[in-house]
């Protein structure tokens, strides 16, 4: 069984790309009930797809009105808001009636999110994908500054003791990269396997004969905090600056749910689509990808998906620390000036294609999806989950 705080479909959230890819791997191998929690009713399309890979499947909406009284709530007793917004009281109750009736063998839960849903008198394997390190994304945001570090402050001290407190209750860990496993380490965390994402190289592959309209590219979730400061560097701390050199520069900002902070940023050369239904067409569109990513955690999909596509990549060294990848696939650059830099020598350079064909060669290596969820292979001791 499946516990998730998140439907897995539309893939428009890193957390739902990698649970859908995990359960598609795992299907072929296990009977899979899924119980979800959705912010968002799926339409009965996107179920159906699910239906291919899950024998069973129980979805259980609830208002984010509802998630943020939860979340408030849940501070005053000493659990993350991250954790407490999933939280609901009446949803944990049938959750407990659906585990006593399916019996199953083992429980796969995603997200520390899904902890509170546990029962300590179920006997079950228990298995958690923490993904990423919830502490480290807060305490990079609380090292931002500004009004909110108080309250970030506070979240990542929560969340340190959370991440290191359930541990105990699974007997598989497993995690997106090194440096989040480095972090729950440091907390006390012990016996965590390393479960990296992929990319479906099949699918992100750069269709020729679009023309490249846009010199500069950013895509993700612009409702994300780290997506939504990273779309107002690129036009403010980068793409301005580079318009005094190349006057005719055109930015594209890709991807669901923008802000309003993000939209402001339209104008004649910068376009923000919002969410679009094939986003490959984003990415063939665009000559070299920018990901001026300061805080998060965890594996950014976009990047091996940029990589995929062929698209030559500059981001941060915090972004890369959890890919590995060498100088001739992807630039490094952590301030405006090294970013303005690195773009421009891409502008100008003819090994745009040759650098192109090394991203991509690199993600099929080392970012298979089936490659990376071997870890999972692991869980094969149980028939049933």
């Amino acid at each position: 069984m499946v516990l998730s705080s998140r439907f897995p479909l539309p893939l428009e959230k890193g957390d739902k790309l990698r649970l859908f890819h995990q359960i598609k791997y795992l299907s072929q191998t296990f009977e899979i009930t899924l119980v979800s929690l959705a912010e968002d009713q799926p339409t009965p399309e996107l179920v159906e797809q699910m239906q291919s890979y899950c024998d069973d499947i129980y979805i259980f909406p609830f208002s984010r009105w509802s998630g943020y009284k939860r979340a408030i709530s849940g501070l005053f007793k000493g659990i993350p808001a991250n954790v407490g917004y999933f939280d609901q009281p009446k949803i944990r109750q049938q959750v407990t009636a659906i585990v006593q009736d399916v019996k199953p063998d083992m429980l796969f839960v995603q997200l520390i999110r899904m902890a509170p849903y546990l029962n300590e008198g179920w006997q079950m394997q228990k298995v958690i994908d923490y993904m990423d390190a919830f502490s480290l994304r807060s305490r990079r945001r609380k090292e931002q500054g500004g009004l909110s570090a108080l309250f970030w402050n506070m979240e990542t001290r929560l969340l340190e003791r959370y991440e290191n407190s359930v541990s105990p209750l699974f007997s598989r860990k497993f995690i997106i990269s090194e440096v989040d496993k480095q972090q729950l380490e440091a907390l006390g965390v012990r016996d965590i396997g390393l479960l990296r994402n992929g990319v479906d190289t099949d699918y992100f592959s750069a269709d020729d004969t679009v023309d490249k309209c846009f010199d500069l590219l950013l895509v993700g979730n612009m409702s994300y905090h780290p997506n939504a400061l990273a779309a107002k560097y690129l036009v403010e701390q980068i793409a301005v600056p580079l318009r005094k050199k190349y006057p005719k520069l055109k930015v594209l900002i890709a991807g669901a749910s923008p802000t309003q902070t993000v939209r402001d940023l339209a104008r004649d050369w910068v376009t923000v689509t919002g969410y679009v239904p094939d986003i490959r067409k984003s990415y063939d569109q665009a000559r070299i990808f920018v990901a001026p990513i300061f805080t998060g955690s965890g594996l950014q999909n976009k990047i091996l998906e940029a990589l995929s596509m062929q698209l030559p990549c500059v981001t941060t060294s915090i972004v890369n620390d959890s890919i590995g990848a060498p100088e001739d696939v992807l630039k490094e650059a952590n301030d405006a000036e090294a970013f303005q830099m690195e773009v421009s020598r891409l502008l100008e350079s003819p090994e745009l294609n040759r650098m192109g064909r090394s991203g991509r060669k690199f993600v099929e290596k080392h970012f298979n999806w089936g490659e990376c969820s071997k870890p999972l292979d692991a869980l094969k001791e149980k028939a049933i989950v």
